[in-house]
């Protein structure tokens, strides 16, 4: 989702957040989007409320002295997701002949705002969400979800992504897989796989 769909700019956030906590960019990013922050949240181990509280702690913006309410922390760790509007109309082309799924690595908070971004949530079959699953990509087990929840053999699953080492790693399990760098190289990639759009 993030990098193909949706852009992810998480330096929106960071400078906002930075702002008002009087905190550094490199402290925003540690207590916010850094690997060992996003990890337990973004694999169901911890709740929305419990990742927002911990963050905003300790960028030391005290929610009980409403220096930052949390629906306003949320609206600003949200911020970062930006449309990619060429994706979305080869999105709508693509679900008209062939079934599409996402699997993404993402929490509670950025999946609610990316649902009411991307006016195509319900064409895909499945959704595989970390949070859900418990999973994440680049681990293999997250392809053997995506696998069988689909019902579709890995060799017939078209994947693509933004991180190559998403990529290897859905190749080594089996599937068709491609770096995404933009819509008209996965239009070349579609040609190459036989893929009709």
């Amino acid at each position: 989702m993030g990098g193909v769909l949706l852009f992810a700019d998480e330096q929106i956030a960071i400078h906002e957040l930075a702002r008002l906590s009087g905190r550094s960019e490199a402290q925003v990013f540690e207590a916010c989007f850094s690997p060992r922050r996003k990890r337990p949240h973004e694999t169901g181990q911890q709740s929305w409320p419990e990742f927002a509280q911990t963050a905003m702690h300790d960028l030391g913006l005290d929610i009980s002295e409403e220096q930052l309410a949390e629906a306003r922390f949320k609206d600003i760790f949200c911020s970062i997701l930006i449309p990619n509007p060429p994706m979305f109309e080869l999105v709508g082309r693509v679900s008209k002949k062939h079934r599409i799924a996402l699997c993404s690595n993402t929490g509670p908070a950025h999946w609610e705002s990316a649902r009411k971004l991307m006016p195509f949530v319900d064409a895909f079959d499945p959704l595989i969400l970390s949070f859900e699953v418990g999973l994440m990509k680049p681990g293999r087990e997250i392809f053997d979800t995506l696998s069988r929840t689909s019902g579709v053999p890995y060799e017939q699953i078209f994947f693509t992504d933004d991180y190559l080492e998403n990529v290897e790693a859905a190749r080594s399990a089996g599937l068709q897989a491609v770096q995404f760098s933009g819509v008209d190289q996965l239009l070349a990639d579609f040609e190459r796989f036989g893929i009709e759009v």
